[in-house]
C-alpha cells in the first residue's frame, strides 16, 4: 500500500513540456504627413508592424471607394462599394500606392476612401483588431476664365462672342462640368439673345481646358455682363464673368481727305487731273479703310457734281469708292464747280436737315461731318 502511494506520488511530481504561446503581431497604417487627397491624387501608405517573438509579418491590404466611409454601428457601410477599385485590390507589400479614382462603381463621384489593413505573422498569428483608415476627400472646384471677341466698339444689335475655359484638377473635363450662363442686362432691361457657338475649337497650348461660347447679341445700350458658372459633381463652383459696354450705332465721321479744302469762300485751282478722295472715315461699324474685325464693314459713297453755271448737282453714279478723278481739260479755263461726297454707314441717316448749299454737313450737329464739299476753279 505505502509502495503504490509512493509511485502515484511520484507520477505526479514528475515535469511536462509544452510549446511556447505564439503572440499576436501589432500593426498600425502610417500615412505619412496629413495632407487633402483630391480624386486622381496618389496616395501612399506603409504599414508598421511589432511582433513580440521578432517573427516576420505579412500583410493584407484593400481599399473601398466611399461616398462616406464612416462604418455603421453594425461594421457595415452602404456607403462604400462592395469590392475594392482597380488599383485598390489585394496587396501584400508593406507599403501600399494607389490612385484614388474618380467614380465608384455606381458611377457617383467618390467623395472618401476606406482602407483596411491586416496582418499575421509567420507562426499564423493574426493582429486584432483590423487597421482600418478614412481617408476624407477634398474637391477641387472648377475653374473658369471669361473672355470676349475683341472689337473697336460694341454696338446695339450687333454680335458679341463670349468665350469659356474650364478646368477642374480632380474631376477633369471628361465630361466638363456643366456651366450655367447668365445676362445681367442694364437697368431699362432691353432684349437680348444668346445662342450657342457650336464646336468651339480646344486650345492646343491648353488640352486640361474645355472651350464653350456663345453670341450675345444685346438690343440696348449700356452695361451688359454675360456670368458663367461652372458646377462640379459634387456641387462645387467656379464663376467667372465678362462685362460688355454697348453704344448705340453712331455716325460715321469724314477725318481726313484730300486735296485739302481750301477756306469758306475760297477755291481750289485745277491746273491738271487730280484724284478727290477721303482717306479716313471713323466709324463704330463701317470705316475706311476697311478693318480686320469681322463685325465692321466698309462706308459707302456718294459723289455729285454741280458743273459750271448749273442749279442741280449731277450723281455720279459710276463713282462709288473713296475717290473721283477730276480732269480739268473737261471744262474751260476760268470754270467754277463744286464736287461733293456724303457718306453713310449701315444705318441710313438723311442729311436733309443741312440745305444743299452747306459745303458740309452733320447729322449730329457737331465736328463729324457727313458731308464734304471742294470748290473748283479750272485753269
Amino acid at each position: 500500500m505505502r509502495r503504490a502511494l509512493f509511485i502515484a506520488m511520484g507520477l505526479v511530481s514528475g515535469c511536462f513540456y509544452t510549446d511556447p504561446l505564439n503572440q499576436r503581431p501589432s500593426i498600425r497604417i502610417d500615412q505619412g504627413s496629413s495632407h487633402v487627397f483630391y480624386r486622381g491624387d496618389t496616395v501612399d501608405l506603409t504599414a508598421v508592424a511589432n511582433d513580440p517573438e521578432g517573427g516576420t509579418v505579412s500583410f493584407h491590404w484593400r481599399a473601398y471607394a466611399c461616398t462616406d466611409a464612416n462604418l455603421g454601428v453594425d461594421g457595415t457601410d452602404a456607403g462604400c462599394d462592395n469590392v475594392p477599385f482597380p488599383g485598390g485590390g489585394t496587396s501584400l507589400l508593406q507599403g501600399f500606392s494607389f490612385v484614388v479614382p474618380h467614380l465608384r462603381a455606381t458611377g457617383a463621384p467618390v467623395e472618401s476612401l476606406l482602407v483596411f489593413l491586416e496582418g499575421t505573422d509567420e507562426l499564423g498569428a493574426t493582429a486584432k483588431p483590423v487597421q482600418q483608415l478614412i481617408i476624407p476627400l477634398g474637391d477641387a472646384p472648377p475653374v473658369v476664365t471669361a473672355s470676349r471677341a475683341f472689337h473697336q466698339a460694341y454696338v446695339v444689335g450687333q454680335r458679341v462672342d463670349v468665350f469659356a475655359a474650364v478646368g477642374d484638377a480632380d474631376d477633369g473635363i471628361l465630361p466638363p462640368p456643366p456651366l450655367t450662363w447668365t445676362v445681367f442686362s442694364p437697368m431699362t432691361q432691353p432684349t437680348y439673345t444668346l445662342v450657342d457657338i457650336p464646336d468651339v475649337p480646344a486650345d492646343p497650348n491648353h488640352p486640361e481646358l474645355a472651350q464653350f461660347g456663345k453670341t450675345l447679341t444685346p438690343m440696348g445700350a449700356g452695361s451688359w455682363t454675360v456670368q458663367v458658372v461652372a458646377t462640379d459633381s459634387v456641387g462645387m463652383t467656379g464663376m467667372a464673368s465678362v462685362d460688355v459696354d454697348v453704344t448705340a450705332d453712331r455716325a460715321p465721321c469724314i477725318t481726313q481727305v484730300a486735296p485739302i479744302v481750301p477756306p469758306t469762300g475760297q477755291t481750289l485751282p485745277l491746273d491738271q487731273a487730280t484724284l478727290f478722295q477721303v482717306l479716313v472715315v471713323d466709324d463704330d461699324l463701317d470705316v475706311y479703310p476697311a478693318s480686320t474685325d469681322p463685325i465692321t464693314g466698309v462706308t459707302s459713297f456718294s459723289w455729285s457734281l454741280l458743273p459750271p453755271g448749273a442749279t442741280q448737282r449731277q450723281l455720279l453714279s459710276t463713282a462709288t469708292g473713296n475717290r473721283v478723278l477730276l480732269d480739268p481739260s473737261a471744262y474751260a479755263p476760268g470754270d467754277i464747280l463744286e464736287l461733293r461726297v456724303e457718306i453713310q454707314d449701315r444705318q441710313p441717316r438723311s442729311l436733309s436737315g443741312c440745305s444743299d448749299n452747306q459745303p458740309t454737313c452733320s447729322v449730329t450737329g457737331d465736328a463729324c461731318i457727313q458731308r464734304q464739299t471742294w470748290r473748283v476753279e479750272v485753269r
